[in-house]
């Protein structure tokens, strides 16, 4: 059984990896001595590396055997721009990776102790230069703390546990896959090793009788920063405005503080963050999508078109910048160019539901209802769970007079958006296509809820049945 949630984890979440190399740790720190060699432990222990091993080679080993790059493997490497990278450059991404770890290590550690200065995403930099003062002090840094590892085992196996297993747990994630180079979610499964060697330290730092007092006033100070961290989580544009103050030249956080501000009618604010993220990286695909919908929520339609313009010539594979130059040529009443950019788009893998459904609403406008029809499906195939796909077919099924099927793509809509109310409509109108008033009418109560106006109308449409009780 252990063996078999082992590897759930493993297959659930990728770091749990480690859980052969933690039990082997655990087992040689607390459990008693057997007669038993450790060879003979590490061979109870070969049936927790299956998964582990399997992992690797179906997910790495065997795509880079078949060509792909180590980037593309980790998902390190962007989609949309279409840069060939060759094995060497894979290698020295690798190289530069683990020195850079050096230094996120003792991030990691610094933080555990003293955690300020938190952020959601550090964007933190590779080293460009492999050997540096700070990578040699960071790694015999991290040389000293193994070795007191080592010398302490024996004396100390508390300490010693809690430094191997800061090690292991992050073994995965800070050596040779290259990730993201920072995440503090990373630190959950090590805070258990210093929970344990905190204990220790202060056994060793204080005499016995105030050592009650610094650990309540420890809880204390943690407590403080624990609730002024989550209180900032409970405010979005708070946090992401924290966000950027620590990192000013991270073009993700700009990314997301732009959306935020878009929401809020924030625009010109919004505007200078994605102008500046695009002028610190020029190959920001999101930072385009933003900036575009920010022009054509203000009408600069001319401007809006250089954007997308420059954001493809950055981003030539770029699925969603093609999607939206398409939702934007038909916008503008060019079609042919929108279902040019909308093919574009689809052709680009993996399939993308949103493009087939846009193509599908241009070929609608032209009222070329059985080409709309099976854009929508094939949507519909890719993402089942998208409701603008659902209620443009119900709208393409009604059109053209087949109004059973259109009554269940709407309710589909209706499953996966409730509060649609133009979808609760539409459905009301094939009711009464189908001379099901009364279906209709049981609609009404829960439509008057959402959009009083839409409710007058379909008011009206009842009225003309002649069906309409009072109420």
């Amino acid at each position: 059984t252990s063996i078999l949630t082992g590897a759930i984890a493993i297959f659930t979440k990728e770091n749990a990896a480690i859980l052969p190399f933690a039990i082997f740790l655990f087992d040689l720190f607390f459990l008693p001595r057997r007669k038993q060699s450790i060879w003979c432990l590490i061979l109870y222990l070969l049936p927790y590396f299956a998964a582990p091993v399997w992992m690797v080679l179906s997910k790495m080993v065997i795509p880079i055997i078949y060509g792909k790059g180590l980037r593309d493997v980790t998902g390190t490497t962007d989609p949309a721009k279409s840069i060939q990278i060759s094995k060497e450059a894979d290698f020295s991404y690798l190289l530069s990776y683990l020195v850079t770890e050096f230094s996120v290590l003792w991030l990691y550690i610094r933080l555990l102790f003293l955690p300020y200065g938190q952020a959601l995403d550090y964007q933190y930099p590779l080293v460009n230069s492999l050997i540096t003062i700070k990578n040699m002090l960071a790694f015999l840094g991290l040389s000293a703390l193994l070795s007191t590892a080592w010398i302490v085992r024996i004396r100390q196996p508390l300490v010693s546990f809690a430094i191997l297993w800061f090690f292991i747990t992050l073994s995965v994630e800070s050596t040779i896959i290259p990730l993201d180079p920072v995440f503090e979610h990373r630190l959950y499964v090590p805070m258990f090793g210093f929970a344990l060697l905190l204990p220790q330290i202060l056994k060793w730092v204080c005499p016995e009788n105030p050592k009650y007092l610094i650990i309540i006033l420890i809880i204390v100070v943690y407590g403080i920063l624990t609730w002024n961290r989550n209180e900032l989580w409970s405010n979005e544009t708070a946090f992401y405005e924290d966000q950027l103050n620590k990192v000013p030249h991270g073009t993700r956080v700009m990314i997301c503080v732009s959306k935020i501000y878009i929401d809020s009618k924030r625009y010109t604010e919004a505007e200078v963050l994605l102008r500046k993220a695009i002028l610190i990286d020029s190959g920001t695909e999101k930072a385009y999508v933003n900036l575009t919908s920010l022009l054509v929520k203000n009408n600069r339609l001319e401007e809006a078109l250089q954007v997308f313009q420059q954001g493809l010539k950055a981003n030539p594979n770029s699925r969603e910048l093609y999607n939206n130059l398409g939702v934007f040529y038909n916008l503008v009443g060019k079609q042919d160019l929108a279902i040019q950019s909308l093919l574009k788009s689809i052709s680009i893998p993996p399939p993308y539901a949103e493009a087939y459904t846009n193509l599908g609403v241009v070929y609608a406008d032209q009222k070329r209802w059985e080409d709309a029809e099976r854009c929508y499906r094939l949507g519909i195939s890719v993402l089942y769970e998208n409701p603008k796909a659902h209620f443009n077919l119900g709208v393409a099924l009604f059109s053209t007079g087949r109004m059973a099927e259109a009554a269940e793509a709407f309710k589909i809509t209706l499953k996966f958006a409730p509060l649609d109310s133009w979808a609760l409509y539409n459905l009301a109108c094939v009711y009464i296509e189908l001379g099901n008033a009364k279906a209709a009418l049981d609609i009404l109560p829960g439509l008057r809820k959402i959009d009083q106006q839409l409710s007058y109308k379909l008011e009206n449409e009842l009225g003309k049945q002649k069906y309409l009780y009072s109420h």
